[in-house]
């Protein structure tokens, strides 16, 4: 047994935990529980903060050079003014960096890869549905957050499709991407009219310091990850990821297949299947470096997020100036590959350094 409070490990008759001295109740094992799963949400939306952040400033970078390519006298409000619904490239370029999210987290590149595609069918769908949504809700009070909400939903929903596409259930699906579409209706919104407001507090935004602009564009984009893959990870955690506990049983079985899995396995080795049991946590082995395994999590994060960072920026450098100089496209794209390559591979190594410290902290308890 699991403490709720302090998370020692408890003998199964016990009554009060040994450590902190909280009673065990089921109450007590319910709060513990429902706490646990909004850490969970949390560190989704977190991701998904980051992640919008990133994808937004790399989408008003791109849509700047490409405004700037044919009008070299727009100004920066009216280059801002286009994202994302009047560029369909930087509404995909923001729906792949929110689509990578989940993979990230579970340091899956196979989830990161499907989620960004995904995320860049979503962004393009969006940007192209935009004009539309404009049309809809022309002149009314609220019709500019109404059509980003649009195309918000749009990709959002693209997103919510890879969890339920993963579990293979056409009820997982629909749920997956009811959460990311509810997700994008409110984070459009809400980041549109952050974003209109911005406007007219500060109606020359282009007379703020360097680093104000940039940090105001992360924070709107922020705003719509961080609300995205909350509703996607509520959805997750409410019904799509919801599993039968594993009582006595020492080992995963397939629904599909019948194949026996170790506790910790989430699909089957045999058949791929998403598993639909789980082992409770006095069942698998729990590192007491609760701490700094969330650290490592996080640095593995930041090298996931700068690696997708450069993949973008080097294709942006690289188009951006291909039509001006195939030489200096090729070297400035090449320049940026290796800045952030060294980047995503100190964070990873960081991350590993933590890992390893942690595996020989127990070895050397264990003795």
């Amino acid at each position: 047994m699991i403490c709720p409070s302090c998370n020692d490990r408890l003998l199964e008759s016990v009554k009060h935990c040994t450590h902190c001295g909280i009673a065990i109740t089921r109450r007590s094992v319910q709060v513990a529980q429902i706490i646990h799963n909004c850490g969970w949400i949390a560190r989704r939306a977190l991701g998904g903060f980051f992640a919008g952040g990133m994808g937004w400033l790399i989408s008003i970078a791109v849509s700047r050079t490409v405004e700037l390519d044919h009008a070299n006298a727009a100004s920066f409000v009216e280059m801002l003014d286009l994202f994302p619904g009047k560029s369909i490239l930087s509404c995909a370029i923001a729906g792949c960096f929110i689509g990578t999210v989940g993979g990230m987290i579970e340091r899956s590149a196979y989830k990161s890869f499907l989620g960004g595609l995904l995320g860049v069918i979503g962004g393009l769908l969006g940007g192209l549905a935009h004009p539309a949504f404009d049309n809809l809700f022309k002149g009314q009070l609220y019709a500019y957050s109404f059509s980003m909400s649009g195309s918000w939903a749009l990709t959002g929903a693209f997103v919510g499709l890879t969890s339920g596409m993963l579990e293979g259930t056409r009820n997982k699906i629909l749920i997956g991407i009811a959460g990311g579409l509810i997700g994008g209706l409110l984070g459009g919104g809400i980041s549109s009219q952050m974003y209109g407001a911005l406007l007219m507090e500060v109606p020359s935004l282009e007379k703020l310091p360097w680093f104000a602009g940039r940090l105001i564009e992360f924070g709107v984009g922020g705003i719509v990850g961080v609300i995205i893959w909350s509703m996607i990870g509520l959805s997750e955690k409410l019904y799509i990821f919801k599993r039968r506990q594993l009582l006595e049983a020492s080992k995963k079985v397939c629904d599909n297949c019948h194949t026996e899995n170790i506790l910790n396995a989430w699909y089957c080795s045999q058949c791929g299947s998403a598993l639909q049991v789980a082992a409770s946590r006095e069942q698998i082995q729990v590192t007491p470096y609760r701490g700094l395994e969330r650290i490592a999590n996080a640095l593995q994060f930041l090298s996931w997020l700068s690696a997708t960072t450069g993949i973008v920026t080097v294709l942006v450098v690289f188009l951006s100036f291909l039509l001006q100089n195939f030489l200096f496209a090729l070297f400035g794209s090449l320049l940026v590959a290796l800045v952030v390559y060294i980047i995503s591979v100190l964070l990873k190594s960081a991350a590993e350094t933590v890992r390893i410290f942690m595996q020989l902290t127990e070895k050397l308890s264990a003795k």
